[in-house]
């Protein structure tokens, strides 16, 4: 009877003078050896104490700490008590059979206790071990491990595991629902997979005020059911806080039972209900952000003022501009160029754009050198505000600036180009009346260094805007038009200024590309200067000497600057950038010339430049 009495104990979790459980490791035992039982039954007991041990496991997650790790750990621990309840129900009745079978013939024996407790041996052996793998894990880490554990060939446990798991899964569904459904998150203990930056301002709200806790996005939801799951109640929350627009939940489905994330039959009708919450909600900020904001037209503005697609404006602009941004950029006057803009606006078909938009476009100077012109410092800027500035963030607007800075300049040179090309028409009329001297041959000199001018400006500019800008423009909105939701909006534009960037020559891996394409820009603006020089000297009779000799080191210094530049572009990865360099050398003029380019422009040498990049 004593041992019988210490089997109970046992499966307590209690020691006794049969079975010393210890502290370290946890739920360890041993048997006493000096015990007056044979083999047979020390293996019993020893059986019976591993269900002693698994209660001490069970007992020591239960404690109150654990439950205040989260609600999940708490649904946890009351699932397993609950599951625990059939377990102290054996014990209670094998107590009573001890205590009133004494000395009967129907007297308790440990084979009958072993045989009473082989029903829930395997249950409470998985339960304990379970237990053990899910000890420092919280919220979604938790859902998932026991997801995990559904995959179990005994039926029995596998309806055991999923009797846990959607306990545990109650409070994760309530805080899912309230999000998608009010955006609001009540997660005091950090166990669902979405979280807040409280600090981050209204105008930042979309990128990074929510994110993904990816450690804490349970294994039964894909990446992008997360996703949207997130995208949804960022929706909430931009109509709320930043169109001050409420969400209307008249439109939305009402919620499915907990079970539905777990039955094959039911999953469908979660899944329903998450992409009708999702469309229904995304739907609406689209719909407001293009009508009420009007996105779209802001993003057309963008493409006609910041990347010169407003051709008329953008010439105009310049005839008014001109004498302004020529003198030194320390002597320019903003309410002049203000002024010079308004009356661009006015004459052009710019100002059939909204007014609203209208309003937006400033003149803005960058900082000044001492040896700048107005020409290098100024830009047109695009002022954002509103629910638009989650697309159009500042640093979007910074590549903006910086493309308008590159397509100014490219506009710029073929504007010198085409001044300098009507000073030579004029003067060649006159000229052409006379005989043949000298001075004509230098101005045919001109002319034809001019010419390669033109041709290498018109070329760059039909590259940056039918191969650059075009093309990206058209991907941009195709993939607008197709968005589902702000997310993709943003990632679409996002895409459509790295495009323009990387192609524009832009990017940090391209400077050396670009400091050889700013140079030839140089050449161009001597060149005026020389040729306004030389004909003035031409008209007045003086020596032209002196002018001669620097047009001549200028014409020598832009066939190195353009050759290099060409064997720069064969070298390239981007094949609409080597397509540029084949527009440019059509005739293979420079070709001819270098013996660098003509081996780089070989189909060999780019396959050897582009295996040897790759090895890099």
């Amino acid at each position: 009877q004593k041992a019988l009495r210490d089997v109970l104990f046992c499966l307590q979790g209690v020691s006794s003078s049969l079975v010393q459980f210890h502290d370290l490791p946890i739920g360890s035992f041993t048997v006493d050896p000096e015990c007056q039982l044979s083999s047979p039954q020390r293996q019993l007991v020893r059986n019976l104490a591993v269900l002693g041990r698994q209660r001490i496991l069970m007992d020591g997650f239960c404690r109150p700490e654990t439950m205040r790790r989260g609600l999940l750990c708490e649904a946890f621990v009351g699932a397993l008590q609950t599951e625990m309840a059939e377990y102290y129900r054996i014990l209670a009745l094998l107590d009573a059979q001890l205590n009133s079978s004494e000395g009967t013939t129907g007297a308790l024996t440990l084979p009958r206790v072993v045989a009473w407790m082989s029903k829930c041996m395997t249950r409470y052996r998985f339960l304990g071990d379970l237990v053990q793998s899910c000890a420092e894990l919280r919220g979604g880490q938790l859902a998932s491990q026991l997801h995990g554990s559904l995959a179990n060939g005994d039926p029995e446990v596998s309806a055991l595991t999923r009797r846990l798991l959607l306990a545990v899964l109650q409070p994760w569904y309530n805080m899912l629902c309230r999000w998608i459904q009010t955006g609001q998150l009540e997660d005091v203990h950090n166990e669902f997979f979405i979280a807040a930056n409280t600090d981050v301002p209204v105008e930042s709200l979309w990128q990074d005020k929510y994110y993904l806790r990816k450690t804490m996005v349970p294994s039964f939801l894909s990446e992008e059911q997360a996703r949207k799951i997130l995208c949804t109640g960022k929706a909430v929350n931009f109509l709320h806080h930043v169109c001050q627009n409420s969400a209307q939940q008249a439109d939305l489905p009402p919620p499915h039972p907990v079970e539905c994330l777990l039955d094959g039959q039911q999953e469908d009708s979660f899944m329903e209900f998450l992409e009708q919450t999702y469309h229904a909600r995304n739907c609406r900020v689209l719909s407001v952000l293009n009508t009420q904001f009007k996105f779209k037209d802001h993003l057309q503005a963008l493409r006609q003022f910041l990347l010169l697609g407003q051709g008329d404006f953008v010439r105009h602009l310049m005839d008014v501009l001109d004498e302004q941004l020529s003198q030194r950029a320390d002597h320019l006057r903003e309410h002049l160029l203000k002024a010079a803009l308004d009356e661009a606006v006015r004459t052009t078909n710019a100002q059939f754009v909204d007014p609203d938009m209208l309003k937006r476009l400033e003149i803005k100077l960058l900082d000044i050198n001492p040896s700048d012109t107005g020409w290098d410092v100024f830009s047109l800027f695009y002022r954002v505000d509103g629910p638009i500035g989650m697309v159009f963030t500042p640093y979007c607007m910074s590549l903006y600036l910086r493309l308008f800075n590159h397509m100014w300049r490219i506009k710029h040179m073929e504007y010198v180009a085409t001044a300098a090309w009507m000073q030579q028409t004029i003067n060649l009329k006159v000229k052409n009346c006379q005989p043949p001297t000298e001075n004509q041959c230098m101005l045919h000199q001109c002319h034809i260094l001019l010419s390669e001018m033109i041709h290498f400006m018109q070329q760059v500019q039909y590259y940056m805007v039918f191969e650059v800008i075009e093309c990206a423009w058209a991907e941009l909105e195709s993939r607008v038009e197709q968005a589902q939701d702000l997310d993709q909006v943003i990632h679409a534009h996002d895409d459509f200024l790295a495009a323009l960037m990387t192609r524009a020559l832009l990017e940090p891996e391209s400077r050396d590309i670009l400091s050889q394409l700013r140079s030839i820009f140089d050449q161009v603006l001597q060149f005026k200067d020389v040729q306004a020089q030389l004909l003035s000297q031409l008209s007045s009779g003086t020596s032209i000497l002196k002018a001669q000799a620097s047009l001549r080191m200028i014409s020598q210094s832009y066939q190195h600057l353009v050759q290099d530049f060409l064997l720069s572009l064969s070298r390239h990865d981007d094949t609409n950038l080597q397509g540029l360099g084949f527009r440019l050398d059509f005739s293979e003029f420079y070709n001819k010339q270098n013996a660098h380019l003509r081996t780089s422009m070989t189909f060999h040498s780019r396959r050897q430049h582009q295996g040897s990049t790759a090895q890099v």
